[in-house]
């Protein structure tokens, strides 16, 4: 077998048979500088491109997972005045926030939509070093809710005397609301604080109007899907299970 190099780019290779020689046979292999250079970096460039999507997706996944592990760190503290429930966020097109709210019994379950629309700031920070936001919003009724059980557990957190056995239902039960704080933790004893942080939001509901104006803590925590009506007063027990009731 003989070489002989025709170019730098360029090799023909020529044989010859066992019995004498044979008419050539030629292959011809032309490489470009250019062509070697993508060969040897295309690999490289996919390994990079690879190994960003990863670390990438590492720090989403990081991120998500911290999210958890804090809403996990704040697990829920009941007390005798407060009912507990869970909430599930709706989707909304007209900047309020929605919840589907659901309270499982032993026997039934009742649900329940809450909007709360867009807070305006109050003027409170002058006087007392707070930053309050005020706003409207509404309970809105379900269908095939069971509200019995909770309806009973409501009366006995808020000390209401009276539950009302059958009150005449109601598509909506609007209300005013007062944001107390944010970014709460739940305190041992009842209430919140702001040390150490969390992800409560407390607030106090206005319902109704004048003589039959009742008030009501409703405070909820997004992250843990976790909310709760706890007693303002012992005088608007009676008032806010009646509201409630119309709803619930």
């Amino acid at each position: 077998m003989a070489l002989r190099p025709l170019n730098p780019a360029q090799t023909t290779i020529t044989t010859k048979g066992l019995n004498g020689p044979e008419p050539a046979i030629a292959a011809t292999a032309t490489f470009s500088i250019s062509t070697c250079v993508s060969v040897v970096f295309m690999p490289r460039f996919a390994f990079l491109c690879c190994l960003g999507v990863l670390l990438l997706a590492l720090t989403g996944c990081r991120e998500h997972s911290s999210a958890q592990k804090l809403a996990k760190a704040e697990p829920y503290i009941s007390d005798p005045h407060s009912v507990e429930f869970d909430i599930c966020p709706l989707p909304s097109n007209d900047g309020s926030r929605q919840w589907l709210a659901t309270y499982s019994g032993r026997i039934e379950t009742a649900k329940f939509r809450i909007v709360i629309g867009p807070p305006l700031p109050m003027n409170s920070e002058k006087d007392t070093g707070m930053k309050m936001s005020s706003g409207r919003g509404a309970i809105l009724a379900v269908p095939d809710s069971k509200s019995g059980t909770m309806l009973a557990v409501l009366a006995n957190a808020l000390e209401a005397k009276h539950v009302p056995a059958h009150a005449q239902r109601a598509s909506r039960l609007p209300f005013t609301y007062v944001i107390l704080g944010e970014n709460n933790s739940q305190a041992s004893g009842g209430g919140f604080s702001e040390k150490p942080a969390g992800n409560w939001t407390a607030m106090k509901l206005f319902i109704g109007d004048g003589d039959d104006e009742g008030e009501v803590f409703m405070n909820f925590n997004s992250a843990s899907g976790k909310a709760q009506l706890s007693e303002k007063d012992v005088d608007y027990g009676d008032i806010v299970v009646a509201k409630f009731a119309t709803v619930l």
